[in-house]
């Protein structure tokens, strides 16, 4: 294959078959048979520059990515690669259970899978996985099969580690639960209120008026109050105070 001139001096490409009419004797010529392939190779060159692109793309994402075929990795970015603590393309070729912490967590994502890639949706999991070195960490992971039509011709992958995420999530579900604690054990009635309504009570709470703590949410604060000039009085002296900061005692 190479480049040719015409008649006008325009350039153009040629594949060129070449073979000696006699090879006992080249003196008897040789036969050339060529073939214009300039669109083809402007079809190549344009193929070239799409996936340079697509690698430049890949290769500056923030988020993993990585396509898959028969649970082996065919491709990955290097945003995949240096979350799971692996060097660039090593991952290729490589089976992809060796990125969850047990063969149960292997099957749990297969079971996922089936259920959404296998019914022609998309896959959102958030799944514990892990690193080269064993440690392990939290991923959120997108993915879609390649061909809906066809899914043997694999699924892409995006991954997010959203470690810090479940970190700050498990804090304050420990907080939660400690504050309920609190309020559950308290020896004082405790009521969180919003525009005048409940919103939450400990159970001492509920005791001391005579119900049960869930039942006050959402009622009105009011129902305590003997007389509506009652309630107006408490908020006559209570909302100036509350309202500079300070303190009702």
């Amino acid at each position: 294959e190479l480049v040719l001139k015409r008649r006008d001096g325009s350039a153009f490409w040629c594949r060129l078959i070449a073979k000696a009419i006699d090879p006992a004797d080249q003196g008897k010529g040789t036969i050339l048979i060529t073939e214009d392939i300039s669109e083809r190779k402007t079809a190549e060159e344009s193929l070239k520059l799409l996936l340079l692109e697509y690698q430049a793309i890949l290769d500056n994402a923030s988020l993993g990515i990585t396509s898959t075929r028969n649970r082996v990795f065919l491709h990955c970015n290097q945003r995949f690669s240096e979350m799971f603590g692996w060097h660039s393309k090593e991952l290729v070729g490589q089976p992809t259970h060796i990125l969850y912490p047990s063969p149960e967590a292997y099957a749990e994502l297969g079971r996922i899978a089936a259920q959404t890639l296998g019914m022609g949706k998309r896959m959102d999991a958030e799944l514990l996985m892990m690193k080269r070195n064993g440690s392990l960490f939290w991923c959120r992971m997108l993915a879609n099969t390649i061909d809906p039509a066809d899914h043997s011709k694999g699924a892409i992958f995006i991954t997010e580690d959203i470690t810090e995420r479940k970190t700050v999530e498990d804090s304050a579900r420990q907080l939660l639960l400690e504050y309920q604690a609190i309020l559950d054990n308290a020896s004082l009635g405790i009521i969180f209120t919003r525009d005048r309504t409940f919103l939450h009570c400990n159970e001492r709470f509920g005791e001391m008026f005579g119900w049960h703590a869930h039942e006050l949410i959402g009622q009105p604060s009011n129902i305590f109050y003997q007389s509506p000039e009652d309630y107006a009085e408490l908020g006559r002296i209570g909302g100036p105070i509350l309202g500079s900061g300070k303190r009702l005692d």
